[in-house]
């Protein structure tokens, strides 16, 4: 599962999301506030967007991987290969 944090006036968050539809590829958009750049922050140790970030379970969120978004891609379509 891919989770895509994000703000609406970020280009370039327009533009992975963009990317991710035109592939078909299924994510979990958070629109980032003052407690999810808390978190982000934490878990980066930086504060731009947009931030990807994979992980397998969707309520595990200690898996939670930072990645750049060929490496998302990657992981998506592997991941959907062993489940189809």
């Amino acid at each position: 599962m891919i989770k895509l944090y994000t703000l609406p006036t970020c280009y370039h968050c327009q533009q992975v999301k963009r990317k991710l539809k035109e592939l078909n590829i299924l994510f979990k958009e958070i629109e980032v506030d003052q407690n999810v750049a808390d978190y982000l922050k934490t878990k980066t140790d930086q504060m731009s967007l947009p931030v990807i970030m994979f992980h397998k379970e969707l309520d595990d969120v200690n898996n939670d991987e930072v990645v750049s978004l060929d490496e998302a891609i990657k992981r998506y379509e592997q991941e959907n290969r062993l489940k189809g």
